[in-house]
């Protein structure tokens, strides 16, 4: 009996047509009701989460699939999210519950494309629907991208319950199907309990005026009203534009009522030639100190409709390390550039019997005023969390304020550290500038407006230097006088050279810290090597940590090890990180063979910071109870080493690391005359120095250890047309020898 656990509840958001209302739009749920096992394959995030002051918690909330009403969403740029649950159900076998399914919406619009994702915390990059590598045949993937003629996968038209009108049209969504593992399973996939499912994809195309010929000043064929015509960006200033024209339902531009997500302004409303100038600013390049160059100011995240509107103007305003202004009455971003002047003035110019203040200093409550900036951002490499960019900071400063003035930036649209770098440079400069002024001026400067620029030289206030000024506010009242706030400036702020990079995790200018600072303490984690039982009852060599956390502002404990090596550089080797919660007292991990091994320690604290590793006495790990068989490649330099056709199968160059800890460079090559729509083992025969492909189960190969498993490849049917669907690896042990998919305990 097939067992369906479909999400029940209110209807949110639907765009109802078709056969018996198929839908076409997201489906959210207010109330979701799940049946049997697949209630703990979720975690529930909050439904609404403010922006303004809480980036980090809306980062959170995008890497935890939502469960109920759920606002629109659009993907600027690429980024990561776990997305809202959609539909989940059961099906197969013998009570109908032996593979799960979740239907995941990512975003209400049409995207560029899915790039991958994360099974709980191993990345996959994806390569087209159906089995993914790596898993046993226990894994499938689907993704439908969100165009208007999009089609449901077969899973749940044949499943699910949906028909072929349910199309979910406009709305970019990626099924998982995963199976569970038998209770006796030998090799079990999901050794950790159901997985999670973090998706990483491109996404709004936009519309560039600069590339629109209709637009004065543009050139090329983009237009507002024909979105087949857009293309991915992660420009931050188009980003923001598109979002200040609105994302619109299957991109139906020219119908106000399908308004999605943004403001919905007009061309009049959002003239496209003044987004010009910050573009172009933000496409220009800036060197790296590792060598190449990025673009200065990129934008990657998710915006909500349930954002408001100005909160969303900030985000994107941190982003470019600059400031909203209202040109003429609009609203927009100016990227942090240094300007020149548009005015200047003396004190001649401001208006008799007006109040001047002006100030040298900012008071004790006011943060502006920093000498040490944190700058936040999101990090693709630490599974897209958020974590702080490098200290940014100047001693000089801290002694001169008489203490540590520390401003914290959220940059949830930022995800390149070095851009983080920037922009907090930026705002540390600017928070040594510390000269503030209200001044009313006549008529002869009323269109100054906020972001202008200007130099005031006055006898009385400035020691008759010219000082520039930003206009922070501006007020224009009778008889044409223009009140302004005034804020010190200096195109020094905006000054930027490979110089000022630093390195992660470091601090610029900073002091030495304390011997020791954030090393576990000697004494309190201990190495041993033993031997532990098998799945299948074969003793296995082992290391086992133990010990317990002594630091309290520790988040995570990482364990690794490495061969024993006399002499070897402590930062080098080390393979096989495996990361645990501040609680855990032993760690097991099962090792390449009975040979001699050095293990490591080390805490990493709030923001993603790892401090230095606690270097244990080597020891000598357990043996096997009977002979191995084929080594496990655990890593390799290559995304792809292995590509095939319908009667050959090639390897690229590449080096890895086996699961006894050596690196061997394997060379390239090509296996011909094999038969199509067959799966093979590929190997690499250390005896011999050369490639085996194997028919599975490759029962014969797993048994030896005179080979280094590479991994499973399929050849083409007949002709190269398609690829026939990968069967499930064989079980066991391959002949008595090592199992290499065996997980660590």
């Amino acid at each position: 009996m097939k067992v369906v656990n479909k999400l029940t509840g209110p209807v949110s958001g639907f765009l109802l047509g078709g056969k018996k209302g198929a839908l076409q739009g997201l489906a959210n749920a207010s109330t979701a009701f799940f049946g049997g096992p697949l209630a703990a394959a979720v975690s529930i995030g909050s439904a609404f989460i403010g922006s303004k002051g809480n980036s980090e918690a809306r980062q959170a909330s995008e890497t935890a699939l939502q469960i109920g009403e759920v606002a629109r969403r659009a993907m600027f740029g690429e980024g990561a999210t776990a997305g809202s649950l959609a539909d989940a159900f059961n099906y197969g076998g013998k009570y109908g519950t032996d593979w799960e399914v979740l239907v995941v919406v990512l975003a209400d619009h049409l995207c560029e494309a899915l790039l991958g994702f994360y099974v709980n915390d191993t990345y996959v990059a994806y390569a087209g629907d159906g089995n993914v590598a790596g898993y046993g045949s226990q894994l499938r993937v689907s993704w439908r991208n969100g165009s208007a003629d999009q089609t449901p996968p077969s899973v749940l038209t044949a499943q699910g319950g949906w028909s072929t009108a349910d199309r979910l049209r406009g709305v970019a969504y990626v099924v998982f199907e995963y199976k569970a593992d038998a209770a006796d399973a030998k090799k079990p996939i999901w050794t950790s309990g159901r997985p999670t499912f973090l998706s990483v994809i491109r996404g709004l195309r936009l519309y560039d005026p600069r590339k629109d010929s209709t637009v004065t000043g543009g050139s090329g064929p983009h237009r507002w009203l024909d979105p087949s015509t857009r293309e991915w960006d992660d420009n931050a200033e188009i980003c923001r534009y598109n979002f200040d024209r609105g994302v619109y339902a299957c991109d139906r531009v020219d119908q106000p009522t399908q308004l999605l997500v943004g403001r919905g302004l007009s061309a009049l409303e959002a003239p496209p030639e003044r987004i010009f100038t910050a573009a172009n600013l933000c496409d220009e390049t800036v060197a790296l100190k590792a060598g190449g160059s990025e673009r200065r100011y990129r934008a990657s995240g998710i915006i909500a409709a349930d954002e408001v509107f100005g909160d969303v103007a900030e985000i994107f305003a941190a982003a470019m390390g600059g400031i909203v202004i209202q040109p003429e009455g609009s609203v927009a971003v100016e990227p942090g550039h240094a300007k020149s002047p548009v005015a200047y003035i003396t004190d001649d110019d401001l208006v008799s019997g007006t109040k001047v203040n002006f100030s040298d200093f900012r008071s004790e409550a006011d943060e502006e005023w920093a000498n040490t900036v944190v700058p936040n951002y999101v990090d693709p490499a630490q599974k897209w969390v958020s974590r702080a960019a490098p200290i940014r900071r100047n001693n000089a400063d801290v002694l001169a304020d008489g203490r540590p003035r520390e401003a914290a930036m959220a940059l949830r649209l930022a995800t390149s550290p070095t851009q983080a770098q920037r922009i907090g440079e930026i705002r540390r400069r600017l928070g040594r500038l510390l000269r503030t002024a209200s001044v009313t001026l006549g008529p002869r400067f009323c269109e100054l407006e906020e972001g202008d620029w200007i130099v005031w030289t006055s006898a009385r206030r400035t020691n008759g230097l010219p000082v520039q000024f930003r206009i922070e506010s501006y007020s224009l009242g009778k008889e044409w006088r223009n009140a302004l706030t005034l804020r010190e400036i200096n195109a020094a702020c905006y000054s930027w050279s490979v110089g000022d990079e630093i390195a992660d995790g470091t601090t610029a200018d900073a002091q030495t810290p304390p011997d020791g600072y954030g090393v576990p303490d000697p004494g309190s984690w201990m190495l041993t090597g033993t031997t532990i039982a098998g799945a299948d009852g074969t003793d296995q060599p082992a290391l086992v940590f133990t010990g317990a956390v002594e630091d309290m502002y520790c988040s995570e404990v990482r364990f690794e090890y490495r061969p024993h090596v006399a002499g070897q550089a402590d930062g080098d080797g080390w393979i096989d990180p495996v990361f645990a919660a501040p609680s855990v007292q032993e760690r097991r991990m099962i090792v390449g063979g009975a040979v001699e091994y050095d293990g490591a320690v080390s805490y990493r604290f709030a923001g993603g910071v790892s401090g230095p590793r606690l270097i244990l006495a080597a020891v000598t790990a357990g043996s096997f109870s009977s002979a191995r068989g084929a080594y496990l490649l655990r890593t390799y330099d290559v995304d792809y080493p292995v590509s095939s056709t319908d009667t050959a199968i090639s390897l690229v160059a590449f080096t890895g690391v086996i699961d006894d800890g050596r690196a061997i460079a394997f060379p390239a090559d090509t296996l011909a005359g094999l038969a199509s729509a067959t799966q093979y083992g590929v190997f690499r025969d250390l005896s011999a120095s050369i490639y085996v492909a194997a028919a599975a189960p490759a029962a014969a190969q797993f048994a030896s250890s005179q080979y280094v498993f590479i991994g499973w490849s399929t050849t083409a049917n007949a002709g190269g047309t398609s690829y026939p669907s990968t069967p499930t690896p064989p079980g066991g042990w391959g002949g008595g020898g090592r199992n290499p998919y065996e997980q660590e305990p």
